[in-house]
């Protein structure tokens, strides 16, 4: 009789049971996520060819400028090429980094019409027999402006463009340094000798001053940097230039 109902027992389980030992979970599935858009990533030879400058000067420029980009939103190809175009016309494809006022007596009439009489631009500029009174050229014609104080002051001269983007005149030193945590009135000198502070400065006043806006249009971008149009076919070939690489 044991017999039999084990039998029955075994049969009714081979039928009906469920062996737990054998039995399998069904697979889990992890779906990916989908890829983010990445930013465009600029290369180190990518800045040295859309400069076109040498791989010393790349080198100590590229991340100074990648960062400032960052930081200040020049993000699109268009923008970080006419960014990068138009400093490497500001300084001479990265080489100077202060206004030069170096003006022959012709240069200084053509150049500040209004800002210098004919007798002026003759005691001050260059001639076969006397060298450039470069002082005394950015004292008078940037006197009284923007925060600088008159010719005694010596502000044209302390505050004359420096850095990437040659920042000029008192106010925008001390609007931008508060901006960037960097005391610019008390030592302008910073946007010459500090290649981050510089990169920094430029990428502020880009920002603020509407140039994303406009980066596809280089004659109205060199109107917010420059104030005219001067060195407008220098800055359009180096703006077709850096755009071959920064894609």
């Amino acid at each position: 009789m044991e017999k039999l109902m084990k039998w029955l027992s075994d049969l009714i389980s081979s039928l009906f049971g469920k062996d737990k030992t054998t039995e399998k979970e069904p697979p889990i599935v992890i779906v990916p996520e989908p890829p983010k858009e990445k930013e465009p990533e600029m290369t180190l030879n990518d800045f040295k060819n859309a400069v076109g400058c040498s791989l010393e000067t790349a080198t100590k420029w590229y991340t100074p400028i990648v960062n400032a980009m960052k930081e200040f939103n020049i993000t699109t190809p268009v923008q970080q090429a006419q960014f990068i175009a138009q400093l490497a016309h500001e300084t001479g494809t990265f080489k100077t980094f202060v206004e030069s006022f170096n003006y022959s007596v012709a240069a200084l009439k053509a150049t500040f019409p209004t800002r210098l009489t004919n007798a002026q631009c003759e005691a001050l500029g260059r001639t076969d027999k006397q060298a450039a009174n470069q002082q005394g050229i950015a004292n008078t014609v940037y006197a009284n402006r923007l925060g600088n104080g008159d010719y005694a002051s010596g502000d044209g001269w302390r505050y004359r463009g420096k850095g990437c983007i040659m920042l000029t005149f008192k106010n925008n030193y001390l609007v931008t340094g508060k901006a960037i945590g960097v005391d610019l009135v008390a030592s302008p000198d910073l946007l010459v000798t500090q290649p981050n502070i510089a990169a920094r400065a430029a990428g502020h006043f880009w920002l603020t001053n509407g140039c994303n806006a406009v980066a596809d249009d280089v004659v109205k971008t060199t109107r917010i940097i420059n104030g005219g149009t001067n060195g407008l076919d220098d800055r359009r070939a180096r703006f077709a230039l850096a755009s071959k690489y920064i894609k």
